[in-house]
């Protein structure tokens, strides 16, 4: 978090929940604040990792501040992964770009 707020244009903590990297944020703030910066200036990225991903997560992301949600996609096969990509476009990525 040092380097980010020295210098960074971007964060990408990861597998962490909304509310612990809520707290984290206070911290980043703290120190983008010392440094005469504060996060407009810092693009946040997360990904949940291995945590299942819903609407409702991608929700709790938004709201202590997250601009982007990664989410990762595994399949045996492109069939499958296919089918995995197609569920997550329907559940959780075309709803969220009304958020």
């Amino acid at each position: 978090m040092r380097r980010v707020a020295d210098q960074g244009q971007g964060w990408y903590p990861f597998s962490l929940e909304p509310e612990a990297l809520a707290d984290r944020l206070v911290v980043l703030d703290r120190m983008l604040a010392r440094r005469g910066r504060s996060r407009r200036e810092v693009q946040l990225a997360v990904c949940p990792y291995l945590r299942p991903a819903d609407l409702d997560l991608v929700k709790r992301y938004r709201d202590v501040g997250v601009d982007q949600v990664v989410l990762i996609a595994f399949a045996a096969t492109p069939d499958e992964l296919r089918g995995v990509l197609d569920h997550l476009a329907e559940s959780i990525v075309e709803p969220a770009r009304s958020l």
